[in-house]
């Protein structure tokens, strides 16, 4: 009887061993899965090198942008100016149009006899 209890004990042991070391298994992979997972998260230091490096493109950036806006506001000056200098020559030309207009008409007038 004590050898048939033995055995089966020794069965039930087999049994539950086959269990825990599967499970064993089981979290010795879970955690090389963490440990990996922990050691893919950066430093404080690689963290903060990082912002500084993004706050420094930023910044860079930024000062580009600045330069632009200058750019852009110089250029929509120099358009202003050269727009109301074009108006200016328009009226000119038309007033100088008007005039060349009236003085052909008096020398076509005068080559008719209608004129002076």
């Amino acid at each position: 009887e004590l050898v048939k209890q033995l055995q089966d004990t020794t069965q039930s042991l087999g049994i539950l061993d086959a269990k825990f070391s599967g499970k064993s298994v089981d979290l010795n992979s879970q955690v090389e899965e963490i440990r990996n997972a922990i050691n893919k998260v950066p430093t404080k230091t690689d963290f903060n090198a990082s912002l500084q490096h993004a706050m420094d493109k930023a910044d860079k950036t930024k000062g580009m942008l600045d330069a632009l806006g200058e750019k852009v506001r110089v250029l929509r000056e120099d358009q202003d100016r050269d727009s109301n200098s074009l108006a200016g020559i328009s009226t000119d030309v038309q007033e100088q149009g008007d005039r060349i207009d009236e003085n052909w008409k008096k020398v076509k007038g005068t080559l008719a006899g209608e004129g002076d």
